[in-house]
């Protein structure tokens, strides 16, 4: 098995020039490319998503467009987790009813910190939709960033010595 992780931004808006139809495109693209080659191998394709609103949800929709498994790695029971969400939880729902599976990994300290350690310990690529600039900037002066939050889950990546792709 093939895993693929997740991390961005809730908030597109951050991202420069941020076009979701563009980047939707860039990354079905990508896991059509990944399943095929995963196919090859006779590996399965999964996802591991944290499945919060923004770059999480758009991860697992082009993830279920293209026929791709997707985990969704909670830091809470989903009622809970589903009104975070502006929408009322919606895309949320429609999403997690297409999860191949659903794991709660709850942590007291930081909300998110949980999740980010699941799922760059599952993945082996992470994917990450974010300021790149930001990261760029949080990468070469190890500034202090959010536990749990995108920059931390790319560092945590980067020091796991995971592929990252940066769309």
């Amino acid at each position: 098995m093939k895993g693929l992780g997740c991390t961005g931004h809730i908030d597109l808006s951050r991202i420069q020039n941020f076009s979701k139809t563009d980047v939707q495109a860039k990354v079905c693209a990508f896991l059509s490319t990944q399943k095929k080659a995963a196919e090859c191998k006779k590996e399965n394709l999964v996802l591991y998503c944290g499945f919060a609103h923004g770059a999480d949800l758009l991860f697992a929709e082009a993830a279920i467009a293209c026929c791709v498994d997707v985990v969704a790695v909670l830091p809470c029971e989903r009622e809970e987790f589903a009104a975070e969400h502006p929408d009322g939880g919606a895309a949320f729902w429609r999403a997690l009813e297409k999860a191949k599976d659903v794991v709660i990994v709850p942590c007291k300290e930081y909300r998110y910190l949980g999740v980010a350690e699941y799922i760059v310990k599952k993945c082996d690529v992470m994917l990450g939709l974010c300021d790149t600039e930001k990261w760029r900037e949080v990468e070469q002066t190890g500034k202090e960033v959010a536990r749990g939050g995108t920059f931390d889950v790319l560092r945590m990546a980067k020091k796991a010595g995971k592929e990252i792709v940066l769309f």
